[in-house]
């Protein structure tokens, strides 16, 4: 047993061997049972919440169709008249790397080291390999053996905020999920919240507030781990519980069923290695589904990411200059960052320069810093749901001129008293941004609806969870952050970075990981990457397909595939 179990590996040769999966969650408001989305013949053309990727195997054709978001991301491999398509960029190559030469895309190498977060809108570390847009589904032709790409219509901030619509689709936002969390409450005690000093947070804080839940009959999560970056959050989720008299960090009742080491490495560098610089690993899954709820995504409706390509290009001069690299890196990000403003431009229409930022953050940034990490959780069997990265809610403009009124009118139309609250560092709702909010909410009041209570009562998430690993034994030797180590410092990753890269950011991440205690492997995890992309390029064909964590240990060992 393995996770690649949840993964697929579709080829123009093999067409006969695929059978329908949701792989994933799926939320849906029809009140329907797995079978209904699995026979839904219209499924490739709609659009869901959720975290998934859907294959249906139907008499002539193969539908593949993803959520709102596109976390597990959908990987093509094309050359002449064969192609290949992964929901996992790692399982792909463990395939395509014996037959057909690769070659490393040095653009999208660069603009990931000099880039925060993940700045991929569709590119990979390998040139052959695109990571399709989250607005398509694939159409296999079984007779033909040909694919072809079906574009969906993204309802992306199509309505403006001030307008019957904008408020309709706010409404139905709210309505959709304070029933959806009513409704899993009624089933389960097994839901988190999460409730930290930020803003994002909050506001999913906020639909559990509003659905009339007990919130001592769940788990209100804030991280009290002592560090200093988290301290004033804690301090702030404190008086939130205080005033509505519930319990933070409640015990959770949940049997926690290790992993072992491989089963930990891989379930996170087949989701997220090359995409996502922190891996969040998980040294065990849940014995009983748990439905945690978080503000991820929350930067992409507030004013956040409100920048310029130029900022954005000055921001990675500046990682450059401060990682001492020997080299210039600035060609392939602007090779990277005009690829993916072509790509937004595609979907949304040409955008103004101040709102590049947010754009370029929802297309790439958003699925694989969020939307990986879902995929990540899910595979532990805790769902990760996202409210801010809903559908109805993205359908919202935000305004030009003011980033942040739709995060100020939620707050406003729902529960303004959370306004009574600090924000952590500093953070604040511009004056000016409230009044506005109050002048809208003021022009479309807000009233209890009935229809829309019983449109979205039967809400529900869609999966079907099966443990893809044995229970390991619990004795100590789970320590995915000292192998990573191991493999970092191993001789074959040192040559191989200062080759590719420079000496200079192996010395970087060597250093980092040293003196920071939150997140000490970021560059670790992406000096890896590349080394392992590097090596599927270069001895592909002698790997076979040896698992990640299979050839990664031999690398650390350093007994290579030459």
């Amino acid at each position: 047993m393995s996770v690649t179990e949840e993964f697929f590996f579709i080829h123009s040769k093999n067409l006969e061997n695929v059978n329908s999966r949701l792989y994933g969650f799926c939320i849906d408001t029809a009140g329907r049972d797995m079978d209904g989305i699995l026979n839904d013949a219209d499924a490739h053309t709609k659009t869901y919440n959720g975290c998934f990727v859907l294959v249906q195997d139907k008499e002539k054709y193969i539908y593949i169709s993803q959520d709102f978001i596109g976390c597990y991301g959908l990987y093509l491999f094309r050359k002449d008249d064969y192609f290949a398509i992964s929901n996992s960029f790692h399982y792909l190559l463990d395939h395509i790397r014996q037959t057909f030469p690769l070659t490393v895309n040095m653009d999208y190498m660069k603009c990931f080291i000099l880039y925060r977060l993940s700045p991929s809108c569709s590119e990979t570390m390998i040139n052959e390999v695109e990571m399709l847009p989250r607005n398509v589904s694939v159409i296999i032709d079984k007779e033909s053996k040909t694919l072809s790409i079906y574009k969906k219509i993204m309802e992306d901030e199509i309505v403006e905020l001030d307008s019957d619509k904008g408020m309709e689709a706010l409404d139905n936002w709210y309505y959709s999920w304070t029933n959806f969390i009513r409704n899993l409450c009624a089933k389960t005690d097994k839901v988190t919240v999460d409730l930290s000093g930020g803003m994002d947070s909050r506001l999913t804080f906020l639909l559990f507030l509003c659905s009339g839940v007990d919130l001592n009959k769940i788990r209100v999560n804030s991280t009290d781990d002592g560090l200093a970056v988290h301290a004033e959050d804690f301090e702030i989720a404190q008086a939130v519980a205080k005033r509505y008299k519930f319990e933070l960090n409640k015990t959770f009742p949940i049997e926690y069923i290790a992993f072992s080491l491989r089963d930990t490495i891989e379930l996170s560098f087949y989701t997220k290695l090359g995409f996502h610089k922190e891996m969040y690993f998980k040294r065990s899954y849940c014995g009983d589904t748990v439905y945690a709820f978080s503000g991820g995504g929350g930067e992409a409706i507030r004013g956040y990411h409100t920048y310029s390509k130029k900022k954005f290009f000055e921001d990675c001069l500046s990682m450059q200059s401060a990682l001492g690299l020997d080299i210039d890196f600035m060609d392939g990000v602007k090779n990277v960052v005009d690829h993916g403003e072509d790509l937004v431009n595609d979907i949304r229409g040409c955008v103004n320069e101040r709102e590049f930022g947010r754009h370029f953050y929802k297309q790439g940034t958003m699925r694989n810093h969020f939307g990986k990490s879902m995929v990540e959780q899910y595979l532990a069997n805790r769902m990760r749901i996202a409210p801010l990265m809903d559908m109805n809610l993205h359908k919202i403009r935000l305004s030009a001129e003011d980033a942040d009124l739709l995060m100020a009118l939620i707050y406003i139309r729902y529960c303004p008293e959370l306004l009574d609250f600090k924000f952590d560092r500093g953070h604040s709702i511009d004056e000016k941004s409230v009044k506005a909010a109050e002048r809208i909410n003021k022009k479309y009041p807000f009233m209890e609806s009935l229809e829309k209570q019983k449109y979205f009562s039967d809400i529900d998430i869609y999966f079907e969870y099966k443990p893809f690993a044995e229970p390991a034994v619990k004795d100590g030797t789970n320590q995915p952050d000292e192998w990573c180590r191991k493999v970092f410092h191993s001789e074959y990753i040192k040559q191989n970075i200062c080759r590719l890269v420079s000496g200079g950011f192996y010395e970087h991440a060597g250093k980092f990981a040293k003196t920071h205690s939150y997140q000490s492997l970021r560059a670790i995890c992406v000096a890896i990457a590349i080394a392992k992309v590097d090596y599927d390029v270069v001895s592909g064909q002698n790997i076979g397909n040896t698992s990640i964590y299979d050839f990664l240990e031999k690398m650390a060992e350093g007994n290579y595939y030459e």
